[in-house]
Order: structure tokens, then C-alpha cells, then sequence
């Protein structure tokens, strides 16, 4: 598929200044981007693209808080939420480990100010 430029591999930082047509974009990670990062892949997109952002708010390991991240940004506007372009999945819930479900709750606690 590489070969016959069916599938292509590309950091954010090389897609300025191209337009993708007939496409489908799949960005995972996508809540490590800032606003700015996420903007740059979504403006690159041309007539019959489609965007697939993978993401976790709860698992943001960057120094950005949730509120700061381009995926929260996307999601969380009226404008996204009340387009018919746009669709979102929120999972309620993921299970990876006892650990992983206490540094989330630590994180939270760290958001709200509610922390010691």
C-alpha cells in the first residue's frame, strides 16, 4: 500500500502547505496535540476527506491540561457538537489497571483543586 501511495506516514510538522483530497486521515494520541497541532491536520483537509481523532482526555501525559488540548477544544465546542459534519464516541469508561485507575483519579483531583 506504501508503495503505491495508498497509505502514507507523515509527522504533523510536514503536512504545512499541502492539501489532502479523497482521503482518510487517522490521527491517534490526539489528546497529547495542542489546539495549534490539531488545527494544521484538520485545515489540511480537502473536499471528501474524513478525520479520525483517537483520543483519551484521561490520559494526557504532556504538560497541556485537559482544558488546553486541541482534542478537548474540538469536542467541547458548540460548533463541533452542533455540526453535521462532525460525530463523536465518548467511551465512559476503559479498564487497563488498578494503577493506571489511580493516577487518573489523581490527575482529577489535581484539575479540580480538590487535591491536599
Amino acid at each position: 500500500m506504501m508503495e503505491r501511495k495508498d497509505l502514507e506516514f507523515a509527522p504533523i510538522e510536514f503536512l504545512r502547505g499541502r492539501t489532502f483530497k479523497d482521503c482518510t486521515f487517522i490521527l491517534d494520541e490526539a489528546q497529547a496535540l495542542p489546539w495549534h497541532e490539531l488545527k494544521t491536520l484538520v485545515s489540511r483537509a480537502g473536499e471528501g476527506c474524513k478525520l479520525i481523532l483517537l483520543g483519551d482526555l484521561g490520559q494526557i501525559d504532556t504538560k497541556l491540561r485537559k482544558a488546553e488540548t486541541g482534542l478537548s477544544k474540538l469536542v467541547n465546542s458548540s460548533a463541533f457538537s452542533g455540526s453535521k459534519l462532525t460525530s463523536a464516541i465518548d467511551l465512559k469508561s476503559q479498564y487497563r489497571s488498578a494503577l493506571c485507575d489511580l493516577v487518573e483519579e489523581i490527575e482529577s483531583e489535581y484539575e479540580t483543586g480538590s487535591s491536599k
